[in-house]
C-alpha cells in the first residue's frame, strides 16, 4: 500500500511540473497599437511581453526590438520586425512573408528549425540572420534583400534550399 502512495505521489508532483511548465510557455501575437516597442506588454495579445518560452506571431505592424530577447519560436507572416536588438530563436522559425531590418540579428541556435516557405516575398533589409541550426527554403516566395541584409551561415549550420526563388 506505501509503495502505490509513493508511486502516486510521484505521480501527481511530476504532473504538476509539467502542468506549471506548460502554463507558463503561451503564444503571443503582435497587435502593435499602443508603439512599435517590442517590450510594450500592451502591443501583445495576451498582455505581456514574450518571454523564452514563447511563440510569437507578427502578422502587420512593426515590432522593434530595442535590445537583446529571446523566444522559442517565431512566425512572421507580415508586418516589420526590425530594431536594434538581436533575436534569438531557440526552436522554430517560420517566415512566410513580411519584412526583417534594422541592424540587429536574427539568431538560429544549433538545435533551431527555421522554414522559409509560401509564396509570399521576404524582405531582409539591413539585418543578418546567423544559422547555427537548421534552415529550409520552400516555396516560390523570393527573398528581397538590401543594406546589407545577409544570411550567414555558421559552422555545423545547414542551409538547403528546395526552391527556385530567387535571393536578390
Amino acid at each position: 500500500m506505501k509503495r502505490i502512495f509513493l508511486l502516486l505521489t510521484l505521480f501527481v508532483g511530476a504532473l504538476s511540473i509539467w502542468a506549471s511548465e506548460s502554463i507558463a510557455q503561451q503564444n503571443k501575437t503582435w497587435i502593435g497599437t499602443a508603439s512599435t516597442d517590442w517590450f510594450d506588454a500592451n502591443n501583445w495579445n495576451p498582455a505581456g511581453v514574450p518571454t523564452a518560452g514563447d511563440t510569437v506571431m507578427i502578422t502587420t505592424n512593426t515590432a522593434n526590438l530595442p535590445a537583446n530577447t529571446t523566444v522559442a519560436g517565431l512566425i512572421l507572416s507580415g508586418g516589420f520586425l526590425g530594431g536594434s536588438g538581436n533575436l534569438t530563436v531557440t526552436a522554430k522559425l517560420i517566415w512566410t512573408g513580411g519584412t526583417m531590418s534594422g541592424p540587429g540579428a536574427t539568431s538560429i541556435p544549433r538545435q533551431g528549425v527555421m522554414n522559409i516557405s509560401g509564396d509570399g516575398i521576404k524582405n531582409l533589409s539591413q539585418r543578418s540572420i546567423s544559422n547555427a541550426g537548421t534552415v529550409t527554403w520552400t516555396g516560390a516566395g523570393s527573398i528581397n534583400s538590401g543594406n546589407g541584409g545577409i544570411i550567414s551561415n555558421q559552422a555545423n549550420g545547414t542551409f538547403e534550399v528546395q526552391s527556385n526563388a530567387t535571393f536578390s
